[in-house]
């Protein structure tokens, strides 16, 4: 598991509100046990209340499958569905983005009207 992992572990717990919640969620975005996310856990400072409900896997019912069909516009990853602790960080970073490109966006109409006073004053349009 990279370092970029075990810091994303650690901050979706700190700020989750349903704890097992955000180790099941975890442990399934990143396809390994839910005992692997506590042990994550407790090895960075966590401490996983005793309190809190055991982390157990529900048997899976396997339904009949119908045959797969994958296109170019829902590729694989797709298909899981993203967790709300993951979503939030995302929108975050994407709320983000969106200042930045306003930001960027004045600068640029500023520097084009600063340009064209030059270029009028050099040219003489």
């Amino acid at each position: 598991m990279r370092t970029t992992d075990v810091d994303v572990i650690c901050t979706t717990y700190d700020e989750a509100v349903n704890k097992r919640k955000a180790i099941m969620s975890l442990a399934k975005l990143l396809g390994v046990s839910p005992e692997e996310i506590i042990e994550k856990l407790q090895q960075n400072g966590r401490t996983i209340s005793a309190a809190e409900p055991k982390l157990r896997k529900k048997p899976e019912v396997k339904e009949p499958e119908a045959p797969k069909e994958e296109t170019k516009e829902s590729p694989k990853a797709a298909a899981l569905p993203m967790p709300e602790y993951v979503q939030d960080i995302l929108f975050k970073e994407f709320g983000t983005l969106e200042r930045k490109i306003d930001d960027l966006s004045l600068e640029l109409e500023k520097t084009k009207e600063h340009y064209i006073v030059l270029k009028n004053y050099l040219f003489g349009s």
